[in-house]
């Protein structure tokens, strides 16, 4: 019997690796009107720092490809990622206090047929915050998602190319969504 639980103890544990792809972060996937689709990952996490952390899988991204390409990525105009304008895939930020509020870019660009784009995600994955809201500007007026309630927003056309997604209040000191 005792063989038979560690059989299946390894046994889950290659399932979650496979199920998780090892990736560590909160998943966001931008799906397009022609089937096409990227996920980027943010979080929290202890040790990380502002820089690019190659373990945790945040690594700069090549300049952005020419439309129509869908590109969906992880910006940092403030410049402490040390990427500013050409991104990465991953933003893993560092975990500092349950007092700390973070917001991340999501720059993307897609071909005015592909619209409308399609961002979703596991509400569940933003239990360990106060706050997540998801925020684009249009000249009509601001469009705002609450990420705790919500699980998608739709970008209707490409009148706007950032969206912030602004995280508060981690609740502990492992908010990545992942291991």
């Amino acid at each position: 019997m005792q063989t038979f639980l560690q059989i299946l103890l390894v046994l889950a544990s290659i399932a979650f690796s496979i199920g998780t792809g090892g990736q560590v972060g909160i998943p966001i996937t931008a799906r397009d009107a022609r089937g096409h689709s990227q996920t980027i990952r943010i979080g929290l996490r202890p040790g990380a720092t502002y820089g690019f952390d190659e373990e945790l899988g945040e690594i700069p991204l090549p300049p952005y490809p020419p439309i129509p390409v869908l590109d969906i990525r992880l910006e940092d105009p403030e410049g402490r990622k040390q990427y500013r304008f050409d991104g990465s895939w991953v933003d893993i930020r560092p975990f500092t206090s349950s007092s700390q509020c973070d917001t991340f870019y999501i720059r993307y660009q897609a071909a005015p047929e592909a619209f409308p784009l399609v961002f979703s995600w596991d509400n569940r994955s933003f239990d360990h915050f106060d706050g997540a809201l998801l925020v684009g500007n249009l000249t009509t007026g601001a469009v705002q998602c609450n990420m705790r309630t919500e699980h998608q927003i739709i970008i209707p056309d490409g009148e706007f190319t950032v969206l912030r997604l602004i995280l508060s209040g981690p609740h502990d000191s492992d908010s990545s969504g992942g291991k």
